[in-house]
């Protein structure tokens, strides 16, 4: 689940390439970064938010009714996701800027520590960048070109700083439209490490930036499809919502 907590990511991570090292031999550096700058965020929106509220519905390949999932993100270092389940439930994982928790109605309150802090913390700094990922990675290469479920893509591969013990990541972005199309990574979570893959699509312009509306993650077995539909650029989110409870 951990996309849904990071929908804001992807576009964060696609404004950012702009700071980083990539080299290719059909396009220029600079060419290609400005051009996926320009198909993601144009009028450098991302750079004013200070907090996003996005909700979306959740489908878990057909088996369970729809859910519904809530990210709350807030600069510069809080994030949340809720996701409630019918018949299974709700599950919350959160970071406060510091501490990691999570919760969950079959298991109760959990906190953090080890590779899921590390991890927890990785995704939130992704999500709160504003699209200057320099502070994030430490390096983004360029991986040559492959087709990925039938589209032409440039494969970047980007390795996190030190302090966040991540493996790298990989992204494809879409030859003819600079837009991000596939992500794929190792994901550590207190159920283990396991590797995870998801494509982007249905992209529309919000609030002047191109937002992948529909996305479908593979992970752990399992099939997920979540369609966001709605987002809240700076609208008030308290900061005691992220506050690890009084349980622990």
């Amino acid at each position: 689940m951990r996309n849904l907590r990071i929908s804001l990511c992807i576009a964060g991570l696609a404004v950012a390439v702009a700071g980083c090292s990539v080299f290719s031999p059909q396009i220029t550096k600079d060419k290609l970064l400005a051009n996926i700058k320009k198909a993601v965020d144009p009028s450098s929106k991302l750079a004013s938010v200070k907090s996003s509220i996005i909700i979306g519905e959740v489908n878990r390949g057909g088996k369970l009714k729809p859910g519904q999932m809530i990210i709350k993100i807030k600069y510069p270092n809080k994030w949340q996701m809720l996701a409630t389940v019918p018949s299974k439930g709700i599950f919350i994982r959160s970071y406060d800027g510091k501490n990691g928790w999570e919760f969950s109605t079959k298991s109760g309150y959990k906190q953090l520590t080890g590779a899921a802090l590390d991890e927890l913390k990785l995704q939130t700094a992704l999500a709160v960048n504003r699209g200057n990922l320099k502070s994030v990675l430490k390096s983004i290469e360029f991986a040559g070109e492959s087709k990925v479920v039938g589209e032409s893509c440039y494969k970047l591969i980007a390795r996190p700083k030190d302090i966040y013990k991540s493996e790298p990541l990989t992204l494809y972005v879409n030859k003819q439209t600079f837009l991000p199309f596939m992500r794929k990574e190792t994901y550590n979570c207190s159920q283990g490490k396991f590797e995870m893959s998801t494509v982007l699509s249905d992209y529309k312009r919000y609030d002047g930036v191109m937002i992948p509306m529909t996305r479908i993650i593979e992970f752990n077995q399992n099939l997920i499809d979540v369609t966001i539909q709605s987002i809240k650029f700076n609208g008030y989110i308290d900061d005691a919502d992220f506050v690890q409870p009084e349980q622990f």
